[in-house]
């Protein structure tokens, strides 16, 4: 008899064992401030902003950080004349480690924007070579495409 039960509850075990596991990806952090966003942009992850923003310093991903930036409809607007976001350079090497990828999940008419006074972004290049985002940009706000 303790066979028997030993036998069913292992064969119990390898029936959970085989059944498909769904992995759940991390719910984005959303943010309301302009600190907020900083904080969360230091760490990197998923960002999903939950209201207009405005920024009064510039905003950076770190070497070897991955950022998501998800508008959601909302505006993120500079008060100043710098860059306004930047991606990480490592410091021993020419070699750009950060990511930072903008998305807008709004939907119907509304339509996230990056609005800055001076140049909006900046990928640090090789020293002695200009990057195209180093030229001076007009003030515009991005617009990402339609949400997928």
């Amino acid at each position: 008899m303790k066979k028997r039960l030993l036998s069913v509850f292992l064969c119990i075990c390898l029936v959970l064992g085989l059944m498909p596991v769904t992995a759940r990806a991390a719910e984005p952090t959303t943010v309301t401030t302009a600190q907020d966003l900083e904080n969360t942009m230091e760490a990197g992850g998923e960002i999903k902003l939950d209201g207009d923003i405005t920024v009064s310093q510039p905003l950076g991903v770190e070497d070897g950080k991955e950022v998501t930036l998800d508008l959601n409809g909302h505006a993120i607007t500079s008060t100043g004349s710098f860059t306004l976001l930047s991606v990480g350079q490592s410091g021993s090497s020419d070699t750009t480690t950060g990511k930072l990828t903008v998305t807008d999940s709004s939907v119907g008419t509304l339509r996230g924007s990056i609005t800055g006074q001076s140049k909006l972004f900046r990928q640090r290049a090789e020293p002695g070579r200009r990057h195209h985002s180093d030229q001076q940009q007009r003030q515009r706000p991005h617009r990402p495409g339609p949400a997928k």
